[in-house]
């Protein structure tokens, strides 16, 4: 089945506390040719059982991304807890942060992506934490 490259992308950036933010969001998208793509800032010894969670609250496909995945409208996106992610013509790409000493820039750095990417079909999310600061 074709599905349309996405009119917008947003990307949703999010500590690992965000969740119940994101699923209220989830619970009123439509579907409406836009792609999302969550970003979690996540320990790489973080098992994320984000895909299951969030699928019981959206009418969109929700996937784990993997290398090379083209990015369609009315799918989410959510980024593997082991990997950093980029987003270079219209597909996404991940590389290890497992042996990357930190702080992980792993928002800044596919939101960096995507605003070169995307240009302004971009959007960008940020959802705060518990008062750390953003990296």
């Amino acid at each position: 089945m074709y599905t349309p490259v996405p009119h917008h992308v947003i990307a949703i950036g999010a500590s690992a506390g965000g969740m119940e933010e994101i699923n209220s969001f989830f619970d009123h998208t439509p579907l409406d040719g836009v792609a999302y793509i969550i970003i979690q800032h996540l320990s790489p010894d973080f098992k994320s059982h984000m895909v299951k969670l969030l699928a019981r609250h959206s009418k969109l496909v929700v996937q784990e991304a993997e290398n090379g995945m083209w990015v369609k409208s009315n799918e989410v996106y959510l980024i593997p807890h082991d990997k950093f992610m980029t987003i270079r013509g219209n597909k996404l790409y991940l590389s290890n942060k497992k042996n990357v000493p930190g702080p992980h820039l792993t928002i800044n750095a596919f939101f960096n992506s995507l605003a070169a990417d995307c240009g302004q079909k971009a959007i960008g999310v940020i959802l705060s934490g518990l008062g750390g600061r953003w990296h």
